[in-house]
């Protein structure tokens, strides 16, 4: 697959006719397809990744994640899907207008709990408190109420140096 890439690159630039151009432009397509999609472990969290990192991709925003899909498994899909695509709206919106257009996301252990961690990109320091005009806020609320439902709790975090903005997820794992 690495190697195709480049093997890609090194024909485009050699290629003498238009068609060959054309067909592999269609397969550098398809290889950006592949390299969207996700293999976590969970299949709600990797439909979720898929789809967003293919958004990222056609905007220019660096989407990463460390972590084992199957540490998701306690909770019900809906809730995954909920506070993954909430999580990655607030993070990829906020990375859409920063220099650096990243979003990195982590799952992991720490003592009997899962912790969740979403980093972005920012131009501003936001605003965790505000919960005004239409819709603003709400997806705050959904992530807030399904740690609650796991008996967790989230954290926001600004780090002025950086730019970064950063949400933990705390929830104890099921015994």
């Amino acid at each position: 697959y690495h190697d195709l890439k480049h093997q890609i690159n090194l024909l485009k630039s050699g290629a003498d006719s238009e068609k060959a151009g054309e067909y592999l432009e269609q397969m550098e397509r398809e290889i950006k397809i592949y390299e969207t999609q996700n293999k976590t472990g969970n299949k709600v969290l990797d439909t979720i990744l898929t789809s967003k990192s293919m958004h990222c991709q056609r905007h220019g925003i660096e989407l990463k994640f460390m972590g084992e899909g199957q540490l998701l498994n306690f909770m019900e899909d809906m809730d995954i899907s909920a506070l993954f695509g909430n999580m990655l709206d607030n993070a990829i919106d906020a990375a859409r207008g920063s220099e650096h257009k990243k979003v990195d996301i982590k799952l992991m252990i720490h003592n009997d709990s899962l912790i969740i961690e979403v980093t972005n990109s920012t131009v501003q320091a936001p605003d965790f408190h505000s919960r005004k005009g239409t819709g603003h806020g709400y997806g705050m609320k959904i992530i807030e109420r399904i740690a609650a439902q796991y008996e967790g709790m989230v954290k926001y975090d600004y780090d002025e140096q950086s730019h970064t903005v950063s949400v933990h997820c705390l929830m104890p794992l099921p015994k």
